[in-house]
């Protein structure tokens, strides 16, 4: 049964720090703690965090006061609720997005592909999910956490990568 003090944060502008957020929700209710979490890989602050309110009151009334606000001159507003019981949070936030990834290779398909190749071509884009090699190392699937990501890396499609390789990155769409 998830804790009704523990409040979820979403959509949080991806520089937003611990004493931002503090600073948003103090005038509302006194905090026991606050993360936000960084990607291990990209070292890049994920868009969300969790609150621990002393009260469930003060939870409840953060909620009322901050579901829908904008911060920072972000442009997506906040999404604020009861945080769920932790393993079932980290379970939806682990979860990629539908049609995020990328079929990648390169022009002629003369360079081998390797996961570790990929993943470092393509990090700098956004979260990653899984990096896959096909058998042959001639084309591989980068799966991003996010659409917008993977959007970001089949623009980088016609790059060259040396004097003879072009990048192709195209979109996977799974039904």
């Amino acid at each position: 049964m998830p804790d009704a003090r523990n409040v979820y944060f979403g959509n949080l502008p991806t520089d937003c720090t611990e004493d931002q957020l503090a600073s948003l929700v103090l005038p509302h209710a006194k905090i026991e703690k606050i993360t936000i979490w960084i990607d291990r890989v990209s070292l890049v602050r994920n868009d969300f965090g969790l609150v621990r309110f002393s009260t469930e009151g003060d939870a409840s009334n953060a909620i009322k006061m901050l579901h829908g606000t904008f911060i920072h001159g972000h442009d997506q507003a906040l999404i604020v609720r009861l945080a769920k019981a932790p393993e079932e949070e980290l379970a939806d936030l682990v979860k990629p997005e539908k049609n995020a990834s990328v079929v990648v290779s390169f022009s002629p398909p003369t360079l081998a592909l390797s996961e570790l190749s990929l993943y470092r071509m393509f990090a700098p884009m956004g979260g990653i999910h899984t990096v896959e090699v096909e058998e042959s190392q001639l084309f591989g699937i980068v799966s991003f956490m996010k659409c917008v990501d993977a959007q970001r890396a089949v623009a980088l499609s016609g790059t060259m990568v040396d004097a003879e390789h072009e990048l192709k990155a195209t979109p996977c769409t799974w039904k």
